[in-house]
């Protein structure tokens, strides 16, 4: 019974699509330097594969933690997008068992890639802890928000959709009674958040169908940074939050970077 409610959470958790040939190679881009692939040793003897977008001009990294399906190639145009916008560098990467990172994805396994790709960021920029920001979607906010427990204080925190913990989305889709002591999965944010200290900016949409905006909003507010900032983006659903949000959000992440910088 254990295993079998188990198995249902992570099947409901992780959906990591295989590689294709877009991840031959690294993507051209429209504007700034070349994107960079890379290879990140982890504790497997699978390393984790990773794109570098460099910035010639850049003040601060960011580490880019994408969401619970596809890999990392269905996210280089917000990756380029940040890199333009911020005028930082950007790594993006893929968990493991998600594109040409091999292995299978569970909640230690992914969140030590995860701190193992921060200091990777931290090596190729040449810059401290408190030059990097982290960005993490939907399942990667709780990535993110884990990651940022474990390393030195960091420049930023940036969660887009982010939800409290994995009971909670279980009781979402799988209703009230399901028996979420029994989850070996908890990605527990709503417990994490207020360890940490570090700026941070929370956005959501108002029509999300997936991650109730209630969530996001319960995260803002357990959070004991001083120096956060909340956006609900009208008409937005779960995956065009960024579409949506169009130049409101990208001023407001602005904002948030160069204030801090």
């Amino acid at each position: 019974m254990v295993f079998f409610i188990d198995s249902l959470a992570r099947r409901l958790i992780y959906h990591p699509e295989p590689p294709d040939s877009s991840l031959d190679r690294p993507p051209s881009t429209m504007h700034g330097d070349p994107v960079q692939e890379l290879w990140i040793e982890n504790s497997s003897p699978n390393p984790i594969h990773a794109w570098f977008y460099p910035h010639t001009t850049a003040k601060f990294g960011l580490l880019f933690c994408h969401g619970n399906a596809g890999h990392l190639a269905h996210r280089h145009p917000t990756a380029e997008l940040l890199r333009a916008e911020l005028n930082c560098h950007v790594l993006l990467f893929d968990y493991r068992g998600y594109g040409r990172s091999r292995g299978v994805p569970d909640e230690a396994g992914v969140c030590l890639d995860t701190e193992l790709a921060f200091k990777k960021l931290c090596e190729l920029t040449q810059l401290g802890a408190d030059k990097q920001m982290i960005f993490g979607r939907s399942l990667g906010a709780a990535i993110a928000i884990e990651t940022a427990t474990r390393v030195s204080t960091i420049k930023g925190l940036i969660l887009a959709s982010p939800f409290t913990c994995i009971a909670d989305m279980c009781g979402e889709m799988l209703g009230s009674n399901f028996p979420a002591r029994y989850l070996s999965e908890r990605f527990d944010s709503i417990g994490k958040i207020p360890q940490i200290s570090a700026p941070s900016f929370i956005f959501h949409g108002e029509r999300d169908s997936l991650i109730p905006i209630a969530q996001g909003r319960r995260l803002f507010d357990a959070s004991q940074s001083r120096q956060k900032e909340w956006l609900a983006i009208e008409n937005a659903d779960h995956n065009d939050l960024i579409t949506i949000g169009g130049t409101l959000l990208l001023d407001r992440l602005k904002g948030f970077a160069l204030s801090r910088s």
